[in-house]
């Protein structure tokens, strides 16, 4: 964490980066299977 930190990387903007992408996925998904 503390080389992510020397970044400028939050773990904030990580957790917001997850979930941009579990959000994105589970849109495809949705998408795919309906």
């Amino acid at each position: 964490m503390r080389l992510l930190a020397q970044q400028g990387i939050t773990p904030q903007q990580i957790a917001a980066r997850l979930g941009v992408s579990v959000t994105t996925v589970r849109n495809y998904s949705k998408s795919v299977f309906e």
